[in-house]
C-alpha cells in the first residue's frame, strides 16, 4: 500500500506490486519515501527511520511530551520489529562508513534528540 501511495505522489503509479522488486523502481520509491519522512519528522533520521518501518501515524503517536535522547526513545518504541530495525539501520551506518573509507560518525552525531511534536 505504501509503494502504491508513493507511486501516486511521484505521479508514476505502480502498474504491479512486482515493480517493487526491481532495484531502480524500489530505490526511486524508497528514497522518495524516506525523504518525505525526514521532512515530516523534524529532519530527524531516527524518527524518519521508525516512520519508514512502522508508518508515520504511529511515530506521531510515539513522540514524547518532552525532548529526550534518541537512544532512550528508540528503546521505548513499542513494536519490537521497528525497534530492531532502527537499531540495525544505525548500527550498520558505521559499518558502511568504514567500508567506504569515510570518517566514522559517533552515534551521538547520528542520533539527534527526539523533540515533542510541534503544536
Amino acid at each position: 500500500a505504501t509503494g502504491k501511495q508513493v507511486g501516486r505522489w511521484l505521479n508514476k503509479p505502480l502498474k504491479q506490486d512486482s515493480e517493487l522488486y526491481h532495484p531502480p523502481r524500489n530505490i526511486e520509491i524508497g528514497s522518495f519515501y524516506i525523504r518525505r519522512m525526514q521532512d515530516q519528522f523534524q529532519n530527524n533520521p531516527i524518527l524518519a527511520t521508525a516512520a519508514y518501518n512502522a508508518g508515520p501515524h504511529r511515530v506521531s503517536r510515539w513522540l514524547p511530551a518532552q525532548t529526550m535522547p534518541a537512544d532512550i526513545w528508540v528503546e521505548n518504541i513499542p513494536f519490537t520489529e521497528t525497534r530492531r530495525y532502527v537499531r540495525s539501520v544505525f548500527s550498520y551506518a558505521a559499518t558502511y562508513d568504514f567500508q567506504r573509507k569515510q570518517a566514522i560518525k559517533r552515534m551521538s552525531e547520528r542520533m539527534p534528540a527526539v523533540r515533542p511534536k510541534n503544536p
